[in-house]
């Protein structure tokens, strides 16, 4: 597949987008707080990357090259905003360490593993699982925005999670994942 990117086909590029996507996204939302700049930012990333695809030559440097892409496109974002709305207040709000840029990467890789194991779900268990636990949606929102019943919302959860610890190996995985979901978004 990397070699159809190389070449500028469109099944190549379909690959690499879809393979990165959803970890950038998340990794230039936690940077930028604002979903529509982060699908921007990350977009950005992509088009930048096509123009340059004939010099990469492995899929690590890739990878590399889309995270430090994005994060120099969230902080020139950062440091426009800065210097038109001239606050110095907002200057030391936005210093990210080392340690934090590391810690979104590995952020967003796990969010794009749980992503990835949710969509081998059902649907119908998968959505019920994203509004629950992922946007902190209630049993009743969650039935009227779905239009099913309260029981069916209840059962399909209930299930879902039975599902996920079948696919999930060991009790300390599964818990991992119920903590990384109800929490540390």
């Amino acid at each position: 597949m990397w070699a159809s990117f190389q070449r500028g086909e469109e099944a190549g590029f379909t690959f690499v987008f879809n393979s990165y996507f959803s970890a950038l996204f998340y990794y230039a939302l936690r940077l930028v707080n604002d979903r529509d700049k982060a699908n921007d930012i990350v977009q950005e990333a992509f088009i930048n990357l096509w123009r340059r695809k004939e010099t990469f030559a492995v899929i690590r440097s890739v990878k590399s090259y889309l995270y430090r892409s994005v994060h120099n496109l969230c902080m020139t974002g950062v440091y426009q905003l800065r210097r038109e709305e001239k606050n110095l207040n907002e200057i030391a709000t936005v210093q990210i360490s080392e340690h934090t840029h590391y810690d979104e990467i590995v952020k967003g890789e796990l969010w794009n593993e749980i992503y990835r194991i949710l969509d081998s779900l059902p649907a119908g268990f998968a959505d019920v699982i994203r509004l629950y636990y992922i946007e902190g949606k209630g049993i009743r929102e969650i039935a009227a925005i779905l239009n099913i019943p309260v029981y069916t919302v209840k059962s399909r959860r209930a299930r879902g999670i039975q599902r996920l610890r079948k696919m999930l190996p060991g009790y300390f995985t599964f818990q991992l994942l119920l903590v990384v979901l109800t929490g540390a978004k």
